[in-house]
């Protein structure tokens, strides 16, 4: 009887084993895809090169391990728990700025039958894994602030009309002399009966080392006349802006203004005029540039 039941038993092992071998396969393929509204330079700079990834991802060097990287694609392992899965990263791109990034991983679930079946079990928590690290670089590239360190707003020019001056100078205007004709452009306007609509602006142009352009104005609700010293500026009515708000002095400014380029040559955007700036804040009257508002605007087609 004994003999009978150990027989029995083996019988059934050897059947169990055989089932293992023939039910579950030498490997797992898991395939996960993300779609990401993101220009593809912004892929190519925080996924593609992997030394970015701690920007979205903590602790990136524990999860995983690079082997391969080229412009469009990453192979590696990924870690999980005691275990890894062979990876290749990529993404395509469709309709301009739709990205889909993709994930493939093969987890190699081995010879030791048991093994075999416990790694077979855990793949939900590799797709679980897998779908975490794409939550977490779609969660970053759809934010503007994280990958240009601005915050980007569409708006429309409301302001079409504008009174305007002109300086030039051999290094950047002082303060003093932008507000002295800021001042000039006000008193202009009181003198013309024209009523100003909004913040004085202001654009910064340097010609060479040594010459530098600076042009200032102030919107009014009406055209009026022009001599040596003001002209009227008419802007298109309701055309595109990018706009963005910036706390802080001129560096701030300055960065904020070649991130938004960036952005623009990133999402296919031209402008058909030049940017400037609005002073929200009056700087004289608030001479801590840590407290100073500014407006940018870019005029885009």
């Amino acid at each position: 009887m004994t003999r009978r039941l150990l027989s029995l038993i083996v019988l059934i092992s050897v059947i169990a084993i055989a089932a293992v071998f023939v039910l579950i396969p030498p490997y797992v393929k898991i395939y996960r895809q993300v779609k990401v509204y993101t220009p593809e330079q912004a892929v190519i700079k925080y996924v593609m090169h992997t030394k970015k990834w701690s920007n979205w991802l903590p602790n990136a060097n524990r999860k995983f391990i690079v082997q391969k990287s080229t412009i469009s694609e990453i192979t590696g392992r990924l870690l999980t728990g005691n275990d890894t899965a062979e990876s290749t990263v990529g993404y395509a791109v469709r309709d301009g700025r739709t990205i889909y990034l993709t994930w493939n991983a093969v987890v190699r679930t081995g010879v030791n039958p048991l093994k075999r079946v416990l790694l077979y079990q855990s793949r939900n928590n590799v797709v679980r894994r897998i779908d975490s690290i794409l939550a977490n670089a779609k969660q970053f590239l759809e934010d503007d602030r994280q990958v240009y360190g601005i915050h980007v707003q569409n708006a429309k020019i409301e302001d079409s009309i504008v009174l305007a001056t002109k300086r030039m100078s051999k290094s950047a205007l002082p303060l003093e002399e932008v507000y002295k004709a800021i001042k000039e452009l006000r008193a202009y306007a009181v003198k013309t009966k024209a009523d100003k609509a909004g913040y004085p602006m202001m654009n910064v142009t340097q010609l060479n080392t040594k010459a530098y352009l600076t042009t200032l104005a102030i919107p009014i609700n009406k055209p009026v006349s022009s001599n040596n010293d003001f002209f009227i500026k008419k802007l298109v009515y309701n055309a595109n802006l990018l706009t963005v708000n910036v706390k802080g002095g001129n560096s701030r400014i300055k960065t904020a203004l070649n991130q938004l380029s960036l952005y623009m040559l990133d999402n296919g955007y031209t402008s058909p005029a030049i940017p400037y700036e609005e002073l929200v804040t009056d700087r004289v009257q608030t001479p801590d540039s840590s407290k100073w508002i500014t407006r940018i605007c870019y005029p885009v087609l």
